[in-house]
């Protein structure tokens, strides 16, 4: 945390590790699947994710790139707590700090 946000405490940065789980994931392997609600709050450490939807022909349309260090998530069904539009798919092999909506 203080490597990528300098300005945040000693304190701040304790806070928020302490709420974030330390995960890895297998290339290809999804962190959100389309209708599925978003309760995860991703801190990428390492690696490549995209995020994409399927046109009404069915094909994969690409959204958005998450390389590291970045934050992955779908904003509106992470807060609005509605089903996502999209997928989310890891690239490569990855290393997060994941954060649980309800915890």
């Amino acid at each position: 945390i203080k490597t990528t946000h300098p300005s945040v405490t000693d304190y701040g940065a304790t806070v928020i590790a302490d709420n974030f789980e330390f995960k890895k994931f297998e290339k290809y392997s999804f962190i959100l699947f389309e209708n599925s609600i978003c309760k995860d709050y991703i801190f990428l450490q390492s690696g490549m994710m995209r995020a994409y939807t399927l046109s009404s022909e069915g094909i994969e349309v690409t959204t958005n790139f998450f390389s590291s260090p970045s934050m992955v998530f779908e904003v509106a069904s992470y807060f609005q707590k509605k089903p996502s539009l999209e997928n989310i798919q890891c690239l490569s092999d990855c290393e997060a700090w994941v954060g649980d909506y309800d915890a």
